[in-house]
């Protein structure tokens, strides 16, 4: 039953989080360049692993594709805990070699992953606690 929380409220979260980067994506650059920047930065490695492993064991609609992306979430987690240097240098110089709009367009890329993602949670919420029972 806890998983009927768990989907909504991701689902939820990637929403948010895609429609804020496409109405506001240079304020949402900023932010991911000042997460990264950050000191704590290695704490984002923990909250892939805590996001995706619960995707990995989820018995429900589309659990298959839940599960892939559930995995590729928690496979990357260790990679930015054990070596978030490596990722804020490679972040730096994407920045330098990439032009402004085309760092733009990666936001947006991002924005439209993270809705579909969040399209596919919010099926697998209604499809399998709702037209199941």
């Amino acid at each position: 039953m806890l998983y009927k929380y768990f989907i909504i409220i991701l689902a939820s979260i990637q929403a948010a989080a895609g429609i804020a980067e496409l109405t506001a994506p240079s304020l949402l650059y900023g932010l991911w360049r000042k997460w990264v920047s950050s000191r704590f930065f290695f704490i984002h490695g923990l909250l892939l692993i805590a996001a995706g492993f619960p995707l990995t064991i989820y018995k429900g609609e589309f659990s298959g594709i839940l599960f892939f992306i559930g995995l590729i979430i928690v496979l990357t987690g260790p990679f930015v805990l054990l070596y978030p240097e490596k990722i804020k240098k490679s972040f730096y110089e994407a920045e330098a070699e990439i032009e402004k709009k085309y760092l733009i367009r990666f936001i947006y890329i991002d924005s439209v992953l993270r809705l579909g993602f969040a399209l596919i949670l919010f099926l697998s919420y209604y499809r399998t606690f709702y037209i199941s029972i």
